[in-house]
């Protein structure tokens, strides 16, 4: 990935990672680059009988990106995606005093931004990270990531001013598919990567 991206001509100024498996990757790209890392968290909002489904994905301000088309296929009301924003809008909270501390987040303000993630499936995640970046006005926003479906680079090209990835394949299934080792990752472990 590090190779694709100096390869690219981007200059970032801080890599952004989405924990959990996007921070692993993320603190390889910031050591070899020498760059600051920190954390954009979000989370994706899953449909009511099978969570991993995503219907959306909330930023760390509250904004929702809904999935329109699932949202409608699935019936699903306005009062579960409230209910679910608020929940996970909690965890978002719980999850970045827990894994930050009070350490004050990276000013984003007039600089480059390379957003990193382990892989991406329907991309809300990315997109509510993009979103929530774009907030706090960065020179530019860039993506890296190793494997994506075609349609979501696709969709995400036009919101960033680079998309770095090295694998779309036509069949996608799983980002969990194109890894030998894609265990989840607690927050020690995360704790850990950071504070090197």
């Amino acid at each position: 990935m590090t190779n694709l991206i100096q390869k690219s001509g981007i200059q970032p100024d801080l890599v952004l990672s989405l924990p959990r498996g996007g921070t692993i990757v993320a603190a390889e790209i910031a050591r070899i680059l020498n760059l600051e890392h920190d954390l954009i968290i979000v989370r994706k909002i899953g449909a009511p009988y099978d969570p991993e489904v995503a219907i959306g994905a909330i930023t760390q301000q509250g904004k929702f990106i809904s999935n329109e088309k699932i949202i409608d296929a699935l019936n699903i009301s306005r009062d579960y995606i409230e209910t679910q924003c608020q929940l996970e809008l909690k965890e978002i909270h719980r999850r970045l005093i827990n894994l930050r501390g009070k350490r004050p987040f990276t000013e984003l303000k007039s600089k480059s931004v390379l957003i990193v993630d382990d892989g991406l499936a329907t991309g809300y995640t990315m997109e509510a990270a993009i979103l929530s970046i774009k907030d706090q006005h960065p020179k530019k926003i860039y993506i890296a990531v190793p494997v994506a479906p075609p349609e979501v680079v696709q969709r995400l090209n036009p919101l960033v001013d680079q998309l770095i990835c090295p694998q779309t394949p036509e069949n996608f299934t799983s980002v969990s598919n194109y890894y030998e080792d894609f265990h989840q990752i607690n927050d020690d472990e995360l704790q850990k990567i950071l504070l090197k």
